[in-house]
């Protein structure tokens, strides 16, 4: 989904009007919760490996996050943004997933490569594996292009009530 001119209307908001910045990324975020706890979903109830402690510490050499089921579905959350991702392109709304255990599930293997024992045992079960230097996801991706078509009317309700909300606020000269 496209928007013209939008985010640069968030940028001057964020800078001239905190207050219906606020509430124009509120309506966004809101818009967009059903999607994050639809995907959050996905991460399942079980470890994704069997020795992938469960404990809230960090453990190992490495500080390897614990994997606690209930957080890491919690954990994926709606964020608004208005900087450039590496294609140039501007996501407003994007998913992503704030518990470090779930990040280090879904992502790992895009550096790694998948000849790394660690990336062999998460492809293990599934049809699809890592290849390495490209972006990985094992569940925010796929999920999110399944579910997106469901919400996208509301981010775009939200994108113009928004719009009016501006608009107004312009014509009053306030």
């Amino acid at each position: 989904m496209e928007s013209v001119g939008f985010v640069e209307t968030l940028r001057q908001l964020r800078q001239y009007d905190k207050e219906m910045y606020k509430q124009i990324v509120a309506r966004l975020k809101s818009s967009a919760d059903p999607l994050a706890r639809e995907v959050g979903y996905y991460f399942g109830n079980e470890p994704p490996l069997q020795r992938w402690h469960t404990t809230n510490e960090r453990k190992g050499e490495s500080r390897f996050p614990g994997w606690r089921p209930a957080k890491a579905a919690k954990s994926v959350k709606a964020v608004v943004g208005t900087k450039p991702m590496k294609d140039g392109m501007v996501g407003i709304v994007r998913i992503q997933q704030m518990d470090g255990a779930g990040q280090v599930y879904d992502s790992a293997g895009s550096v790694a490569g998948p000849n790394n024992r660690f990336v062999k045992n998460l492809d293990k079960h599934r049809a699809r594996k890592s290849v390495q230097g490209r972006y990985r996801s094992r569940v925010l991706f796929p999920r999110t292009k399944e579910i997106l078509p469901a919400i996208e009317d509301e981010i775009a309700k939200a994108i113009d009530s928004a719009d009016a909300l501006v608009e107004k606020r312009i014509r009053s000269g306030n």
